[in-house]
């Protein structure tokens, strides 16, 4: 564990070193393009980095054999190597910055639309945005509106995205982050708004959320409002009077979500702050406010989701112990070192796996690809 302490506090400095520049071209670019291109840049660099937590815990074992003139094959040494590999990346992954398995995203709003998939959007005050680590996330609870849950059980049905801030580095934890041009953002957001299948409004009474809740006026049949605070929903409604007729409602109806069947008639549906009561009021939303299914895709259901990550499992499973089969006829390793070198690479590969379920298994976006690439093949 002091080792694991250790080799993350080193590599933590180096990456800071790599990344600040970076970092700073980002929040001086020319242009969203410009900025767009250094995230990626930096995101290439994180995932290189997680080798360099490999390779230092590897180097501290080679050391300790120096220093201590231990067997290279020691068993007690293997295992630590192994511990302090796991270990170290569990600490970097609690990080909210330099958080090489952190949320990054570099997704502009010409490539969601040249993609064709059916997307949610979801708008917001930034000054309700979390960076709080999704493995913290997962364990916490939570008394007031939390865009990572929420989204998290949406993106089981479909594709969701947000705005993100343009000079961020890190993404908030929830919906995947578009990145948008200061100077043509109001256009941008309108046109995701009326390419998306439906839009998840949190009312808020910022100058840019009503714009937003102004702009929803000639979509309101696809859009969901989501009130969370009676002080900001009272502002909101008196702001937008002179065209959204907002429902009274009290402190007592909170949290509800509102959707407006015409212009005159406005449902209203109350939830709690639970991952059943989400799971709910997101069924309610797909089924009887939209009209859509809310039937989940098998691939998300438990079941569903057993089984994928099972394929997973074993793929990676056996992946890696091809990987060192291969290794091993070209050297000669005993049971130790097999097993462990086994257990290295099963690590490397679970975290491209991981990465790879939730970028695309995990929500819509697979199918869509999926079907993309079918209907490319049959216009050939």
């Amino acid at each position: 564990m002091i080792v694991a302490i250790l080799i993350v506090t080193i590599y933590i400095f180096l990456l800071k070193i790599f990344e600040d520049p970076i970092i700073e071209e980002i929040k001086s670019a020319i242009d969203i393009n410009d900025a767009l291109k250094k995230r990626r840049k930096l995101m290439a660099l994180r995932r290189r980095s997680i080798l360099i937590v490999i390779a230092m815990c590897i180097a501290a074992y080679f050391i300790q054999i120096l220093i201590f003139r231990l067997e290279f094959y020691d068993t007690n040494l293997l295992l630590g190597l192994s511990s302090s590999i796991m270990f170290s990346l569990i600490i970097v992954s609690k990080r909210k910055s330099h958080n090489p398995l952190g949320t990054m995203s570099s997704l502009s709003k010409n490539e969601v639309i040249a993609n064709g998939e059916e997307f949610v959007l979801f708008l917001r005050g930034f000054m309700q945005d979390d960076y709080t680590p999704e493995i913290i996330l997962k364990k916490q609870g939570f008394d007031i509106f939390s865009e990572y849950n929420f989204t998290y059980i949406l993106s089981k049905y479909k594709r969701i995205y947000a705005v993100g801030m343009t000079k961020e580095i890190e993404s908030p934890t929830g919906a995947r982050r578009i990145y948008l041009g200061d100077a043509t953002w109001k256009l941008d957001v309108r046109e995701l708004m009326e390419k998306s299948q439906f839009i998840v409004i949190l009312l808020d009474d910022r100058e840019s959320c009503l714009w937003e809740v102004e702009q929803s006026f000639d979509m309101l049949q696809k859009t969901i409002f989501i009130v969370d605070d009676i002080e900001k929903y009272t502002n909101v409604s008196t702001k937008m009077k002179h065209l959204i007729d907002f429902p009274k409602i009290t402190n007592e109806d909170l949290p509800n979500i509102m959707h407006f069947i015409n212009y005159s008639k406005c449902d209203v549906e109350s939830f709690s702050h639970n991952k059943s009561s989400y799971e709910k009021i997101i069924k309610t939303i797909l089924h009887k406010f939209l009209g859509l299914s809310n039937q989940m895709p098998f691939k998300n259901t438990k079941v569903g989701r057993f089984c994928v990550k099972s394929l997973l499992f074993v793929a990676v499973l056996l992946l890696s112990a091809l990987s060192v089969r291969v290794f091993a006829y070209l050297t000669e390793f005993d049971g130790v070192v097999y097993a462990t070198s086994l257990f290295l690479l099963f690590i490397l590969y679970s975290i491209t796996a991981i990465k790879f379920y939730k970028r695309y298994i995990r929500s819509d976006c697979f199918n869509q690809k999926l079907w993309n690439i079918c209907k490319s093949i049959n216009q050939k």
